[in-house]
Parts: structure tokens; C-alpha cells; sequence
């Protein structure tokens, strides 16, 4: 009987995290959140987000992770950035805005502070669509800035990836 409640106390408490990520916004802070936890180290965090990346992301995401300066891929190819907050650095604060819909897909803005304390600023919309009936992050697009045009990893990636 103990196992029995035991059991439905745990489940009780999954609840308010599966619900989360019902919603673009909820998805993307579940994202973000492990990403943090992993200390922003996206070779340790990419193994366990496969349920949130959508899977030709995932799958050129962890080519590109593989690949190094010392072992480059096609085309000299290595993931010498952070593609989540497009940076060289360690985010110290991340927050997620409301999603923008745009067409059948939801821009959730990202914003990142890389000091602390410092001013968060919009890093990065992660772009959320639907993959077999199930909300995944489909892409990632950066703001232009700088003089530089507005870009996106996976058009990115795929570019890098050509054989």
C-alpha cells in the first residue's frame, strides 16, 4: 500500500513539470533550465534533450558536437561557439519571454545576461514547431547585431555539414 502512494505522490509531482512543457514558452524554459543546470556545457547537455529537439536538429547538433579543432568534419567543421545563447561565454542569467506566433511555428525570445549583474539582452528566439503531434525546438535564430544579418543554426549547420 506504502508503494502504491508512494507512487502517486511522485507522479502528483511530475505534473507541474510535463504541463510545463505543453507551451512553446514552457518547453523553451525547461531547455534552458537544464542548460543552466549542466553549466551551460553543451556537450554534456545535448544527450539528454533529444524529447525536446526536434530530431534532424538534434541529429546535426550532435554531429557538429563531435567534431573539434584537433578533429574537424567536413569542411573543417567544429562547434566552436555556444549555439544556445550564440556566444563564447557562460550565460549568468537566461529568461524566456512570451512566444510570438509566426505561421504554424512559435519565436520564444531568449534573453541572457553574460555577467552578473548585468543587463539581459535578446540573445536568441528559439523557435518552436510541432514533430509528430509533440511541441520540439525546431531552430534557433539570432538577431542581427552589429552590422551582422539576422542567422540561424540550422540553416548554419547544414551549410557546415555539406559533403
Amino acid at each position: 500500500m506504502k508503494t502504491i502512494k508512494l507512487f502517486f505522490l511522485l507522479c502528483l509531482l511530475a505534473l507541474p513539470a510535463l504541463a510545463e512543457e505543453t507551451t512553446p514558452t514552457g518547453l523553451v524554459t525547461a531547455f534552458y533550465r537544464d542548460y543552466q543546470s549542466q553549466g551551460g556545457n553543451v556537450r554534456r547537455l545535448l544527450p539528454t534533450q533529444s524529447q525536446r529537439l526536434e530530431s534532424q536538429l538534434f541529429a546535426r547538433l550532435t554531429e557538429l558536437a563531435g567534431y573539434s579543432p584537433q578533429k574537424p568534419g567536413p569542411n573543417g567543421a567544429w562547434l566552436d561557439f555556444d549555439p544556445f545563447i550564440n556566444a563564447q561565454m557562460n550565460a549568468a542569467t537566461i529568461r524566456c519571454g512570451p512566444a510570438e506566433k509566426r505561421d504554424s511555428l512559435n519565436y520564444v525570445p531568449v534573453y541572457v545576461s553574460l555577467r552578473s549583474p548585468g543587463h539581459e539582452q535578446l540573445q536568441v528566439h528559439a523557435v518552436v514547431g510541432s514533430e509528430k503531434g509533440a511541441l520540439k525546438i525546431t531552430n534557433f535564430v539570432y538577431p542581427a547585431r552589429e552590422g551582422s544579418p539576422s542567422w540561424d543554426l540550422d540553416g548554419w549547420m547544414i551549410s557546415k555539414l555539406q559533403r
